[in-house]
């Protein structure tokens, strides 16, 4: 179901230091195009439990995190992806906190503070698109753990700045095999061995995502 920001909204949290890269989902080279994934949602816990989510998504990835706040149990606002700058934390650092009160937000660190207005458009129904849980624990899905930095690195290695093939096998002994096929004299392949998984980190990855797809469970 599509969300926007309604006048009785009230939000708190704690923005966490990698926040811009979830913004950065919501920034497609084409926003003339797509226009209506320019922000990031927020939503309340409807049961009152001292967490947000945050949604973002520009049509082609999307991205839901965690985040620890405080709010109208239920209450959801669309942020402008311009508040969501890098929150840097460290000893001697204050932390950057967003607030939502109605239709304005206001991101604060230390004696900083940035206001916009909550974007009134829809934010789309992105709840319909990720997995339902059962699905994702069953035979549908292979699980597979990768160093994301490894996983980045080889990508930029290969030259596979426009799309990158990856051949997984059906155990994770064996390396992830990633292609560039671009037309052209820039092409590559590369190799990425997994991470060690047991059944226990399928487990809590499945429950992670179980809690933060809490719609998606039937």
């Amino acid at each position: 179901m599509e969300t926007a920001t309604t006048t009785d909204t009230r939000i708190e949290c704690t923005l966490p230091p990698r926040i811009h890269f979830a913004a950065a989902c919501a920034r497609p080279k084409d926003i003339q195009a797509t226009s209506d994934y320019t922000g990031a949602r927020i939503t309340a816990s409807p049961d009152g439990t001292p967490r947000v989510v945050l949604d973002t998504t520009n049509g082609k990835i999307a991205a839901r995190i965690a985040i620890h706040g405080s709010a109208t149990p239920g209450a959801s606002a669309i942020v402008p992806h311009a508040l969501l700058k890098a929150a840097p934390m460290g000893k001697g650092k204050p932390i950057t906190t967003l607030t939502v009160s109605g239709s304005t937000c206001t991101r604060t660190h230390g004696d900083s503070t940035t206001t916009a207005d909550a974007i009134g458009r829809m934010f789309p129904p992105i709840e319909d698109v990720y997995p339902k849980i059962e699905r994702l624990a069953g035979d549908d899905y292979h699980f597979v753990r990768v160093n994301p930095q490894l996983l980045a690195a080889l990508v930029d290695a290969i030259g596979a700045d426009e799309a990158v093939s990856l051949f997984i096998p059906k155990d994770n002994a064996r390396p992830i095999a990633a292609v560039c096929a671009k037309n052209g004299l820039h092409q590559g392949i590369g190799l990425l061995m997994p991470l060690t998984s047991t059944r226990d980190d399928r487990a809590a990855a499945e429950r992670v995502y179980e809690a933060l797809t809490p719609n998606r469970t039937k």
